[in-house]
């Protein structure tokens, strides 16, 4: 149900008093404050960070952010080995999260990469989230329609296998998970079903097909990425419902300098049969429009986003974005596809985890055409 709830590696510093005094030697007095503060930077960080020619090992405080879950505190160690390929790192970020809004979250992400262009990307997770129900459908929605507490178990994992030329790869998607609602308070029959409709398991499988040539898995500066999945929900696989869903996802990347990159993205996602409103499709959230506080504030049947990124570098390993986007939710395939669209925009920071490699930390602050904003800390690019 969550798309914006993540990890932030959130870095704490204190500027030291040889910072604050300055140094008394001559040589010292020749390094500018910036200096001083880049340098004890580069000491903490060395600290928390081991690192060798194939991994980089770290353990960081973690911090998230998103109207939805609150300010979220916790623990993240991260593994990232490079032995193979390192423009193919396989990262492995455990973590665990407490919030202001009672959020509990144990998480683990692996990203695994094998061979030329074979992988496999899973995520397991507990969430516990006080949270609110805000009906389905793009109108417009000034409060809640019910308040609840939701408890979550899953299990996610995407399987590509490379196959022609490295470039195309096929594998199949696998969503294995649990909901559970309580504590519920709402003040409308149609909450109430669409909360109970949403209970108890939902499972499903289906294939995907891949067309990849980026230059980096990570960061990418060149190169197409086009993802087609579909999934079947069955109650033969223990799913309280029967439905489907079907999702394209298409970037492109490309430089526009030696530094500067734009990032581009068409994402459309369809659901077909009786969903739960948590398997409904979106426009917002983390990693589609950055600009809606709560991801699945607007929900239904169809979604669909365009966004482009720029992305370059300002300083040290800090970074900069700014990005645009245009998208809808519709309860219908072709019908109010258009109508009543969200224009959202923003910008960002970026801070790189390890200083040769473009793993990088996020945190990005978008506007929405409805008078919305949105503020999202989290790790890896939105695309």
């Amino acid at each position: 149900m969550m798309a914006c709830y993540r990890n932030i590696i959130l870095l704490f510093g204190v500027i030291s008093s040889h910072v604050a005094f300055g140094q008394s030697s001559d040589s010292a007095s020749q390094v500018s404050p910036v200096e001083h503060v880049v340098n004890f930077a580069e000491t903490v960080l060395d600290v928390m960070t081991y690192e060798t020619e194939t991994f980089s090992f770290a353990v960081f405080p973690a911090a998230s952010y998103s109207g939805q879950t609150g300010f979220a505190v916790g623990v993240m160690p991260m593994l990232q080995l490079r032995k193979r390929n390192p423009e193919r790192p396989t990262t492995i970020t455990p973590s665990c999260l407490i919030s202001t809004n009672k959020m509990f979250e144990v998480q683990c992400v692996a990203d695994v990469y094998w061979g030329e262009k074979s992988s496999v990307s899973t995520k397991a997770e507990f969430f516990y989230l006080p949270d609110k129900f805000y009906g389905i459908g793009n109108q417009d929605k000034n409060g809640a329609v019910a308040d609840f507490d939701f408890h979550r178990y899953m299990l996610t994992s995407d399987l590509e296998i490379g196959t022609r030329g490295n470039v195309w790869k096929l594998g199949f998607s696998a969503d294995l998970s649990y909901h559970n609602f309580t504590a519920f308070a709402g003040d409308t029959a149609l909450a109430s079903v669409e909360l109970r409709k949403a209970e108890k398991w939902s499972n499903g499988v289906g294939p995907m097909v891949c067309y990849d040539t980026r230059n980096d898995v990570v960061n990418p500066s060149n190169g197409w990425y086009v993802k087609v999945k579909s999934l079947g929900y069955l109650k033969a696989l223990g799913s309280r419902d029967n439905y489907a869903s079907l999702i394209f996802d298409g970037r492109y990347y490309v430089a526009l300098s030696d530094e500067i990159v734009l990032a581009n993205q068409l994402y459309w996602s369809g659901v077909l049969g009786d969903a739960p409103f948590h398997k409904l499709s979106t426009c917002g959230g983390t990693r589609l429009g950055r600009a809606i506080p709560h991801s699945y504030k607007y929900v239904d049947k169809f979604a669909w986003l365009v966004q482009s990124e720029v992305r370059m570098p300002v300083f040290w390993r800090i970074g900069a974005t700014a990005f645009a986007a245009v998208g809808n939710v519709s309860h219908h395939v072709s019908k109010d596809v258009f109508d009543d669209a969200h224009f959202m925009a923003g910008a960002g920071l970026r801070f790189k985890v390890f200083p040769k490699q473009g793993l990088n930390v996020r945190f990005d602050v978008g506007f929405d055409s409805r008078g919305e904003n949105a503020i999202y800390f989290n790790i890896r690019e939105a695309f």
